[in-house]
């Protein structure tokens, strides 16, 4: 167990980004020949280094007040009626690809930082994607910051997508949207209606309702994460 502890502290001494205790047994099995199970790291981490597993970065919303609860009532009964109807929902979302490194949590010495350098991709890719209740997924990618345009922009060519996929779509199909400011801006909302779009947008805080967050974590877990480092979304 001393040894181990020895090569931690190295570790740390280089700044060595420990993300979890897998990790430090794998670097003690191929760079140093020496067998270590994940409980028996973690207890030399927290028990001999003094050190812990804190977050990066944490983001804390106050998703509960009394109007937020209110109005994911009204949408959960709204979305309970569309899905009652056997009705289509078509959920969208977007993000952005600027990096390929997603680690968010580190093992840390108490006391020292918990920053840590960006690994940049340039030029920084925008994607748009709508996933909907029959496994259908549609995508767009861009080299241009998500605003107003480029919502519109999409719109147009998704509405095309599903005339060519079926002219009735309008009847059965409703899109489902978070409150982003440029879903529910002035201009955006003229052509959804200009579009003829049947639209639902959920509640406050309401992630577990938006299926698309759910394949772009995958999307950025699998494709773009080289090192497959575990990510908040499941």
């Amino acid at each position: 167990m001393e040894a181990i502890t020895d090569i931690i502290s190295d570790m740390n001494q280089r700044d060595t980004f420990i993300d979890s205790a897998d990790s430090v047994v794998k670097v003690l099995k191929e760079d140093h020949d020496m067998e270590a199970k994940g409980r028996e790291v973690r207890n030399i981490l927290r028990n001999e280094l003094a050190m812990r597993y804190r977050k990066i970065k944490v983001v804390s919303p106050h998703s509960n007040s009394d109007k937020n609860l209110i109005l994911r009532q009204q949408f959960a009964l709204e979305m309970i009626k569309i899905l009652s109807e056997k009705k289509i929902l078509l959920n969208l979302d977007e993000t952005w690809l600027g990096m390929s490194d997603f680690r968010r949590m580190k093992w840390r010495v108490k006391g020292s930082t918990n920053s840590v350098a960006k690994s940049q991709m340039t030029p920084r890719i925008s994607m748009m994607a709508g996933v909907d209740t029959m496994g259908h997924v549609y995508l767009s990618l861009y080299q241009s910051n998500t605003n107003n345009k480029m919502i519109e922009i999409f719109l147009h060519s998704l509405v095309k997508k599903l005339d060519k996929e079926r002219e009735a779509w309008r009847t059965d199909t409703v899109l489902l949207w978070d409150n982003a400011p440029y879903h529910t801006s002035s201009s955006t909302l003229k052509v959804l209606k200009d579009l003829k779009i049947p639209i639902l947008f959920t509640g406050p805080y309401s992630y577990d309702a938006s299926p698309c967050e759910l394949w772009l974590a995958h999307f950025k877990r699998q494709d773009v994460n080289p090192r497959r480092v575990k990510l908040s979304k499941r």
